[in-house]
């Protein structure tokens, strides 16, 4: 989630600073970087995942990582919801075998 946000910041930087060419760096993996120079922002690869990248306006790719985001904090919240669950049920079962 933390790479949408960080391109969302990008995003926002561009259009504040009305950049139309960018130069830049871009991981690589292992936080291993490599220079690169961007000549038009109009659009930019988005990674949707399953390792596609789709080209976006700034605008389609704003809204794709609202919604991404947005999809990721419900997933976050049930799996949160469902550990808690499970840790009253083991709290529940660690105290009635403490009780026999």
């Amino acid at each position: 989630m933390s790479e949408y946000l960080k391109l969302k910041t990008h995003i926002e930087t561009i259009r504040s600073q009305n950049l139309d060419e960018l130069e830049t760096k871009v991981d690589l993996g292992s936080n291993f970087y490599a220079k690169a120079f961007v000549p038009d922002t109009e659009f930019l690869f988005v990674n949707v995942g399953f390792g596609f990248h789709l080209q976006m306006t700034l605008n389609e790719a704003d809204e794709f990582i609202d919604q991404k985001v947005n999809h990721m904090e419900k997933l976050a919240d049930k799996y949160t919801e469902e550990a808690n669950q499970i840790r009253a049920k083991i709290k529940m079962a660690s105290t009635l075998c403490m009780v026999r």
